[in-house]
């Protein structure tokens, strides 16, 4: 079983540097090693100009005063992610390669901030992605597992790609129904196993302090509501997810300590209900036994133990 990393969402402002600060710290202490982030409100508000044009003017008004905010904030969390040993992941798109002076042959304003890697989220082609791989920074490029078929992947390999430099993350959906079923996570997410490239999903909080994330921020529709502990075990079990990040915004301490719990074991913990009253002896063997499933067992029916009876 390969290693099992963890990351969280973090979204820059200048104006919450000491909340920043304590909550990268305590991520930090138990074993998170990454950071997803963007530019946040800078980036809606820049969006609001491309999707139509009668909203522009807006656009033109409140970019300005956001992007300064979120460019601030976003080189002091570099700063406080470094300090913590963690990396940061930038989620880009045309639009904020326009706004940092970047282009596919240049990735030195990324580089210059501080970034360990960059999502390309929309917009660009596989002949983008293939020269960003080969950048002279070392950036990882994190390319979007839910929207790539499988000839996507050997189409960006076959034409160059520099496979230890690329990613693979899954998208978050903040509205409920809109989720990815775990099967087809598994089938976006082998044809990038099959050459070694690293998958990233999300899971969801259930009490994080942001209102606005009331419906969670998670890759799977079926983890929206489940404690993110669990949520995190199923991905991990999949082995096709290697980084587990919380999708929202200052979760919950024991909900972190919980995925972190879960990030540290090299096996599935399974949740058993008891049907009757067990002996001592039963117990010890349910509940405090490390058990392996036989190889014969029929999948997707039950586990079934090869310890002997």
């Amino acid at each position: 079983m390969g290693e099992r990393e963890l990351g969280v969402v973090m979204l820059p402002s200048k104006f919450l540097k000491k909340e920043i600060e304590e909550y990268i710290e305590y991520v930090a202490s138990l074993g998170f090693k990454h950071i997803h982030t963007s530019l946040g409100f800078a980036a809606i508000a820049g969006m609001l100009g491309y999707l139509h044009p009668k909203l522009k003017s807006i656009s033109n008004s409140i970019y300005p005063i956001v992007k300064e905010d979120s460019i601030e904030g976003l080189i002091q969390m570099n700063k406080i992610a470094e300090k913590n040993g963690m990396m940061v992941n930038l989620d880009t798109s045309p639009l904020i390669f326009e706004a940092l002076g970047a282009s596919p042959e240049n990735l030195k304003p990324f580089a210059d901030m501080g970034f360990y890697s960059i999502r390309l989220d929309w917009g660009f082609s596989i002949e983008d992605t293939v020269k960003m791989t080969k950048n002279e920074y070392g950036l990882k490029i994190m390319v979007n597992a839910s929207d790539f078929f499988p000839e996507d992947v050997r189409n960006l390999v076959d034409s160059g790609a520099e496979v230890e430099n690329l990613i693979a993350g899954h998208n978050l959906y903040p509205r409920p129904e809109t989720g990815l079923t775990l099967d087809f996570l598994i089938s976006r997410s082998k044809p990038f196993k099959e050459y070694g490239i690293k998958v990233a999903a999300y899971v969801a909080s259930t009490n994080s302090v942001t209102p606005f994330q009331a419906m969670g921020m998670p890759t799977l529709e079926k983890h929206r509501f489940m404690e993110p502990g669990r949520a995190a075990e199923e991905l991990f079990a999949t082995k096709v997810i290697d980084i587990v990040v919380m999708g929202d915004v200052f979760a919950g301490k024991e909900e972190l300590k919980s995925m972190s719990e879960v990030a540290k074991r090299d096996y599935v913990k399974v949740r058993v209900k008891a049907l009757r009253n067990l002996l001592k002896e039963e117990e010890e063997i349910a509940f405090n036994k490390l058990h392996v499933n036989r190889r014969d067992a029929p999948p997707g029916r039950f586990i079934r133990s090869n310890a002997g009876r």
